[in-house]
Parts: C-alpha cells; structure tokens; sequence
C-alpha cells in the first residue's frame, strides 16, 4: 500500500491526473458507501481504528467510482 500511495502521489503531486474535487466526490462516495453497507463502526469495529481494514474498505470500494 505504502508503495502504491508513494507513486500515486509523485504522479498526481500538482492534481494534473486528477482535481481535488474529483478526489473529494471519490472520497465522499466511499465513506458514505461503507458506512451505508456496514455502520458508524465500520472502520473500528472492536477496540481501534485498524489501518489495514480501512485500506482495503477504501481502495475495494473507491475503484468502482
């Protein structure tokens, strides 16, 4: 994930791939997907936030838009 972060972010450093609104309507669907599908817990569903849950949630369900 680190990887893919770090060239995403090199390529898209000046929002020429995409614009910061189109990142934030990607954004704004995803969360509000997940949370419709799983709840307000969604992204902490026992003790804390797990990093590793939140990433494959956001990356699995932000391709589709």
């Amino acid at each position: 994930m680190k990887d893919f972060l770090n060239r995403y972010m090199a390529s898209n450093r000046n929002l020429e791939k995409q614009s910061a609104e189109e990142l934030e309507k990607v954004f704004t669907r995803t969360t509000t997907t997940i949370v419709d599908a799983i709840g307000p817990h969604a992204f902490k569903p026992t003790r804390g936030t797990n990093a590793a849950l939140v990433d494959s949630l956001m990356v699995g369900i932000g391709t589709a838009y």
